[in-house]
């Protein structure tokens, strides 16, 4: 088609072109109709596409600008964990208005530490699982062996520290194998679990590798793994944490005018859940009967609380700013995170992390926040490059140039 033939464009691709044109710019999102039809038009000159047009179809999408963007932060509810300890020089304080918040109870020096903590539940990325299954890799913390032995044909086969008596796995050594509390349950195909339905396992496990759906496996693991749990203090852990529907989440995402695309598979996301909760129900069904509800709020809970695919205690307690004072580092697989003062802490401040890239944009963190955690970030940074934006001067005019979303949004 010659670019000056006039085309008349169909409904899809009008609104994947102003998508595109919000993921580009974050700051369109607010353009009037008038204005992001001239963005349209400049994109696609032969296109004829009235802004009559445009604003009804961003309106029967649900995309229309100006519109407050979903927020669902009064949605999420948490409570303190029973009997938990809380580091040296650090204590909880739990308000209506703000939920639970940690805070310092001496003072701390610039690059101290003030706690670490393991993993309370561990979970394998899923890349890392089709290894694990193939013997490549550990099958507690996940790490590729590097190892070799010469059996087993071109190229030798994986060599662990430790193997399991019963199966195939392998582990890095025997701290790994006597630390896998749940390994018999997803790797033993025994008649006489009554808990853990193997077969069945195997099928979800498999239903999430094929969907890529990291929050659905870390779920189904951390479900295992309270139904395992000796101690029977994990459930009450998991429970206390900041939780809240999966289907609540997806509205943030649905009614994003940057990712307004997703609306459009809104029913995609409902079959999928579905699907992913009557596989593991199925799974578990010996030793937990899990509902629907409970599985929406399990994805909701591992999405707004993982911190690099794991879930820990007391780091789920950090509340974020956009300035924070803390670092949270990760020190390995296994060992977990420390946490260090990114300043000199005074006793009574709350600490903060920060949930996004401190270096993206105003319009950027805000959107993280918004779509991840249901929240518009109004930390006193926020408000400041806020201002800056509405009354730019010569020297605090940023140049313009175009943000792209890179992060991935955990839409299920």
């Amino acid at each position: 088609m010659s670019e000056n033939t006039e085309y008349t464009p169909n409904d899809r691709e009008v609104v994947s072109t102003v998508i595109e044109i919000w993921k580009t710019n974050p700051g369109s999102e607010n353009l009037g109709n008038a204005k992001l039809h001239a963005f349209v038009k400049q994109d696609h000159p032969n296109w004829s596409l009235s802004a009559n047009r445009l604003k009804n179809l961003l309106k029967t999408f649900g995309l229309q600008t100006n519109v407050t963007p979903f927020q669902y932060a009064s949605e999420i509810t948490s409570h303190a964990t029973p009997d938990l300890q809380f580091p040296t020089g650090v204590k909880l304080i739990v308000t209506k208005a703000r939920g639970k918040a940690l805070y310092t109870s001496k003072a701390f020096k610039a690059g101290e530490e003030i706690w670490s903590e393991p993993p309370l539940v561990l979970v394998s990325p899923l890349d890392h699982v089709v290894l694990m299954r193939k013997c490549l890799a550990c099958a507690y913390c996940s790490r590729p062996f590097q190892a070799r032995s010469t059996a087993g044909g071109p190229g030798g086969v994986p060599r662990g520290g430790s193997e399991c008596n019963v199966c195939p796995a392998r582990f890095c050594n025997a701290k790994c194998k006597k630390s896998d509390t749940i390994h018999t349950a997803l790797w033993h195909n025994s008649a006489h679990s009554k808990t853990i339905k193997y077969a069945q396992w195997q099928l979800y496990e498999q239903y999430c590798l094929e969907n890529q759906w990291m929050a659905a496996y870390a779920y189904g693991i951390i479900l295992v793994s309270i139904i395992r749990d000796p101690s029977k203090q994990l459930q009450s852990q998991i429970e206390a944490m900041a939780r809240v529907r999966q289907d609540v989440r997806q509205k943030a995402v649905q009614n994003s005018t940057s990712m307004g695309l997703d609306g459009l598979d809104g029913e995609h996301y409902e079959q999928l859940w579905k699907r992913g909760f009557e596989l593991l129900k199925e799974a578990v069904k010996g030793g937990y009967d899990l509902t629907y509800e409970e599985y929406l709020y399990g994805l909701g809970m591992y999405n707004i609380n993982n911190l690099d695919g794991n879930v820990y205690l007391t780091q789920s307690h950090l509340n974020h700013s956009c300035d924070p004072n803390v670092d949270v580092q990760i020190t390995g697989r296994t060992t977990g995170v420390k946490v260090i003062a990114k300043r000199d802490l005074r006793a009574g401040e709350e600490l903060f992390t920060t949930y996004v890239n401190p270096s993206d944009d105003l319009d950027k963190r805000r959107y993280d926040l918004r779509v991840n955690w249901g929240f518009i970030c109004n930390c006193a940074r926020c408000k400041y490059e806020e201002k800056e934006k509405a009354n730019p001067t010569p020297e605090t005019r940023p140049r313009r140039k175009s943000v792209r979303f890179e992060s991935v949004v955990d839409v299920i």
